[in-house]
């Protein structure tokens, strides 16, 4: 009797446990990261409160802080070390893994597509800092893709979006001053001190705006290709875009220098005016002069890297103020009237149940740059496009995940039927393999 009763009492338990595994999970409007350890992080900027602060990301952003900007959730006045955490969103792959909601509210029945979305938080040690009355912080926010029908919006105690505010669109000065800067590698080489001799020349450079000819300052060159003296000396009048130096014979210390300008010419449009000629270096020892070149070289190199990071920032910045923390967005609501409600089925789902293991489903509508999760009991009443890049990932127990690359996806949409069976992609790593 014992062993019946005891028999009973588990299949009690495998019930009601079977039945609350199968409970359906509901939709929560929060931030949360799909990925345990793969979220996106956060750059951190340290500074006091009496200082001003001026951040500037890889993406172009410019944030600008001024003095006494936070204080306590209560009011009180901030004395410690202030910790700016800051994060950037431009893609949809980067909104995946920063977890933020793109749904308008928790009715999931508006979504917001992003132009360029921040997160920025202040804290003094583990204590979040707010903004102070009266102040306000400036943004100039990377702006990768054209504005037209965004507003600005706040993501309000971290849950719902609203409207606050408006914003201007304007050129990244700092990009195109930057680029123009290291484009531009002599702006002045300008005047000669004195002359040597006929055949000998001074490189004088504006070593501020051009930086890898600062090892060249007050070193002589000797023509050695037969280049008329004189057509030398009234070029080293002219203020250059460019100047090259190359070797050609090291053993015999003769060199290429190779001069640039782009004109614009009245009835013929932009013209590059070039000057090429062969030279030694004078009076100066082997060893002094490779010195001079590998200094000289180095800094070309360093020159083209901060171009190449230059390049990657947005041509655009959406400029505004904001008066409170957290997550700003410029955003509109997407348009769902081309997308197509399909059910969807994965073969993962021969393994493992969606409902017993909470599965969520992520869509990336990569060009609209938006981020929607659906919960296993939506999967057959899912939005795609037939047309725009659309990738899918699951996110599996054990912190993996299965994809569906937007390239799969747009195939099977474009062959029709409302219901579509995907083949997936484990990932066994934190990251998400999504396109960018």
């Amino acid at each position: 009797m014992k062993f019946k009763n005891n028999y009973a009492l588990y299949i009690v338990l495998v019930t009601v446990m079977m039945g609350c595994s199968n409970k359906k999970v509901s939709y929560e409007q929060k931030i949360e990261a799909p990925l345990v350890g793969s979220s996106l992080a956060f750059d951190l900027y340290a500074y006091k409160q009496d200082t001003s602060i001026r951040i500037a990301t890889p993406k172009g952003t410019v944030i600008s802080i001024e003095p006494n900007t936070f204080a306590h959730a209560n009011g009180t006045a901030v004395s410690n070390q202030i910790i700016i955490k800051v994060r950037e969103m431009h893609t949809a792959n980067e909104i995946f893994k920063s977890g933020i909601p793109m749904s308008v509210d928790g009715a999931r029945k508006d979504f917001l597509q992003s132009g360029g979305m921040l997160e920025i938080r202040a804290f003094d040690n583990k204590e979040e800092l707010v903004i102070a009355n009266g102040k306000s912080i400036g943004v100039a926010l990377a702006q990768f893709t054209p504005s037209g029908g965004y507003s600005l919006y706040h993501l309000n105690e971290n849950q719902n979006w609203q409207v606050n505010d408006s914003f201007v669109v304007q050129k990244n000065e700092r990009k195109k001053s930057g680029l123009d800067k290291i484009i531009s590698f002599l702006k002045n080489p300008t005047k000669q001190n004195r002359r040597a001799g006929n055949d000998e020349f001074e490189i004088v450079a504006n070593v501020k705006e051009s930086p890898q000819l600062r090892t060249f300052q007050n070193q002589k060159w000797k023509i050695v290709d037969g280049t008329d003296p004189e057509l030398v000396q009234t070029a080293m009048r002219i203020s250059w875009d460019d100047v090259v130096v190359k070797p050609i014979n090291v053993k015999q210390k003769i060199y290429k220098l190779t001069f640039t300008k782009l004109l614009t010419v009245q009835g013929a449009g932009e013209q590059n005016k070039s000057l090429t000629v062969q030279a030694s270096p004078v009076n100066i020892g082997d060893t002094a002069f490779a010195k001079q070149l590998v200094n000289y070289e180095e800094t070309i190199v360093k020159m083209n890297n901060e171009k190449l990071r230059l390049e990657a920032e947005a041509d655009m910045v959406s400029s505004f103020r904001i008066r409170q923390m957290g997550v700003w967005n410029i955003d509109k609501i997407m348009n769902n009237e081309e997308l197509v409600s399909v059910s969807l089925k994965f073969d993962f789902e021969k393994e493992l149940d969606p409902y017993v293991n909470h599965i969520k489903l992520f869509v990336l509508y990569e060009d609209d740059n938006s981020v929607i999760y659906y919960l296993p009991q939506d999967w057959k009443n899912i939005r795609l496009s037939k047309f725009k890049r659309n990738s899918l990932v699951a996110v599996l127990p054990g912190n993996r995940v299965a994809v569906v690359d937007a390239n799969t996806v747009k195939s099977k949409m474009q062959m029709g039927g409302s219901e579509i069976n995907f083949t997936t992609k484990i990932d066994y790593s934190t990251n998400a393999l999504v396109s960018k």
